[in-house]
Parts: structure tokens; sequence; C-alpha cells
């Protein structure tokens, strides 16, 4: 299955939502045609990636979140430079520690 633009939108957007999104948000965020935003709801409702609930507001499913996750590019740099005048001796677990430049 092939997700257009709109569709990658609306369902990122509903990953970020706790409890779903109302259709009307969804118009007025994106200022696109009611039939372009009807059937993207549609296709990602056939394809079980969101829920209509109360006809009015949608959300997203496990099989989205999902979705959402597996396409979303998450580039990691495993190297990380530190400059050293942040760099100090490792600290134990619990143990006492003050930071050299304290005061008051």
């Amino acid at each position: 299955m092939k997700l257009n633009r709109v569709d990658n939108i609306i369902l990122q957007d509903l990953f970020k939502s706790g409890k779903g999104l109302f259709i009307f948000t969804l118009y007025s965020r994106y200022k696109i045609s009611p039939k372009i935003l009807f059937e993207s709801i549609d296709k990602l409702k056939e394809n079980e990636l969101i829920n209509v609930i109360d006809e009015e507001r949608i959300e997203i499913t496990k099989s989205g979140i999902t979705k959402i996750v597996k396409s979303s590019s998450i580039k990691h740099n495993k190297e990380i430079k530190i400059n050293k005048e942040f760099l100090g001796p490792k600290i134990k677990i619990n143990s006492f520690y003050i930071p050299r430049d304290f005061n008051f």
C-alpha cells in the first residue's frame, strides 16, 4: 500500500495526538479540499490504519502506529563528540558530587 503526502501527514498528526482528532481540525490545519481529505480518510480506514469515531473524530490504530514508526527515518549518529571542558572523572552511582564552579 502506497500512501501519499496527505495520508502521511494525517497519520503523523494522529500519532502525535492523545485521543484522536476531529475531522474539522484536520480540514482547518491543512487547508485542503474536503474531497481530498475524505478520500484520504476513506483510504486509511479501508487499510485499517485509522478508526472513525462518532463520524466526527478519527484515531490511529495499532497497525497505523506500526506503519508510522517503520516509515519514519530516524537518523542516529553513533559518534557524539563532547568538548573537553565538559569531560571529567566518572562518578559512581549514588556518590556525593559537587560541581567545580559551584557558587551560591
